[in-house]
């Protein structure tokens, strides 16, 4: 696939379905032309996204704690590819596909043993493999999807898995779906990502309901000097500066923990010499300031509009920062 092989009319249909929230309405990979136009375009997207969560887990030394990964909702093997592209493939043994589109499972199992050889990668239905050996579990863009059966039985599936690594788009809705995902998975793991804590969960507090757990993926630097993806966001109307998504990373294992962790949730606010911070820690979600002139450091490192991962600082009874508290 190639940009002037890609079928514009196709993809507009595919937003349009995207945007109403029809994707639980049946298989929507009609044929192997489909997917590829998704997988060039969507699919790439949502890799960014994925890199975003997989590289900050490479990066602290994380490793898969099983040899075999169960990827549920599959569609084009994005998720697989990016695990691999990241842990590679000396990591993984197996592989299993699922998708409620057998042209899907096709398409993905054919991009997976072309990019990363090795793994034996098949399609089987993860209720007959999950007795088998330990597994990592992979989650990418379904939640939308589900209804409250078949949430619970990916829940089910879910509990027996030693690690998660879960994505959904950024939206208030399905991020709010997600807190509820992890509270239910809370206690039989430890959260590794995006929380600092394995406490209970400080978004769902009532003074918090207008907010929802986000952060931003960084698109690479070819989205903005593409030609052919300067015609996607024109002829889509996506604004392709915009990666919002949720996510879990979920382990047995505990995770470092580091004193006055915290997390920022979506992006700060930026006035004349001033950031407010919705941010989380163990003690729950609330916004604080941070004045320039406290923590040049931080502050520049906030400007780079990326999700700067867990940080550390103390924080004044007035909700500041407090000068000289932020741990680089």
């Amino acid at each position: 696939m190639d940009w002037q092989h890609v079928d514009w009319q196709l993809l507009e249909r595919l937003r349009d379905r995207f945007l109403k929230n029809t994707g639980g309405d049946g298989p929507y990979w009609a044929d192997e032309v489909t997917l590829a136009n998704y997988d060039f375009t969507f699919g790439r997207r949502i890799a960014w996204k994925w890199a975003a969560v997989l590289q900050p887990m490479l990066e602290r030394g994380w490793e898969p704690p099983a040899r075999r990964l169960i990827d549920w909702g599959c569609g084009t093997g994005v998720a697989t590819r990016s695990f691999l592209a990241h842990f590679g493939t000396g990591s993984i043994e197996d592989i299993i596909l699922w998708d409620h589109s057998p042209a899907a499972t096709r398409f993905a199992r054919a991009a997976i043993e072309a990019e990363h050889p090795g793994p034996s990668v098949r399609v089987a239905d993860p209720s007959t493999a999950e007795d088998g050996p330990p597994f990592v579990l992979l989650v990418s863009h379904v939640i939308n999807e589900l209804d409250t059966t078949g949430l619970e039985a990916l829940l089910a599936l879910a509990r027996k898995a030693e690690a998660i690594i879960w994505i959904e788009p950024g939206t208030r809705e399905d991020s709010r779906r997600l807190l509820g995902v992890r509270e239910q998975l809370r206690g039989v793991f430890h959260c590794h990502a995006p929380c600092p804590h394995d406490g209970p969960c400080g978004m769902l507090a009532a003074e918090n309901a207008r907010h929802w757990c986000h952060h931003f993926a960084r698109p690479p630097t070819e989205a903005f000097t593409s030609r052919g993806w300067s015609l996607f966001a024109q002829r889509l109307n996506i604004d392709l500066r915009a990666l919002p998504y949720s996510h879990l990373v979920l382990d047995r294992r505990p995770p470092p923990r580091i004193p006055d962790a915290v997390r920022i949730i979506g992006a700060p606010r930026e006035y004349s010499g001033l950031m407010k911070i919705l941010r989380c820690r163990e003690d729950g979600v609330s916004e604080v300031e941070l004045q320039k002139r406290d923590s040049k450091p931080l502050w520049k490192k906030l400007q780079k509009k990326r999700d700067p991962g867990l940080l550390a600082w103390r924080e004044t009874e007035a909700g500041r920062i407090a000068p000289g508290s932020f741990q680089v």
